[in-house]
């Protein structure tokens, strides 16, 4: 990365969470127009494009879906724990069908250092960038809250 930002601070993007499901010719277009600002400004600055994130909800349901169980209580039922381990191993399901599709189309993502939403790393940063926010007031109280698997009326399964 040193030679790709020589000439100015490095721009960093993290590449929004991929759906949970296999590619389709709809993710082509919407990659190559994301492809097109990053390579436009890496002309300026170093691009670093990180893969990563996840869709919890759409993880969780495919889960249920494959336990043939839905909500809380037949997930609390199943046990908690064998769920969330399902649900890690989900997470990379697509993982290869993703990246050969990157390959083919000549995107620019780094897999080899993806964020990952569900370690602890990646969570105590939110954590501590939320905090920060509310240290320099600029965290609003509003009625908008993050998406949440209706079944389980509470964020994060897995954890």
């Amino acid at each position: 990365m040193s030679e790709a930002t020589r000439y100015g601070p490095p721009f960093i993007s993290m590449k929004g969470r991929r759906p949970q499901r296999a590619p389709g010719i709809h993710h082509v277009f919407s990659r190559t127009l994301k492809d097109l600002i990053c390579r436009s400004t890496r002309c300026w600055a170093g691009v670093t494009r990180i893969a990563g994130g996840h869709p919890r909800p759409a993880v969780e349901i495919e889960v249920e879906k494959a336990l043939k169980i839905s909500g809380k209580r037949e997930i609390e039922a199943y046990g908690v724990e064998r769920f969330n381990k399902l649900c890690r191993e989900s997470v990379f399901k697509y993982k290869a069908d993703w990246e050969a599709l990157s390959d083919r189309i000549g995107y620019w993502l780094d897999y080899e250092h993806p964020y990952v939403t569900y370690s602890n790393n990646y969570i105590e940063t939110v954590w501590w960038l939320l905090k920060r926010l509310h240290e320099k007031a600029l965290a609003v109280s509003g009625t908008q809250g993050p998406a949440v698997l209706p079944a389980l009326r509470h964020g994060a399964v897995v954890a």
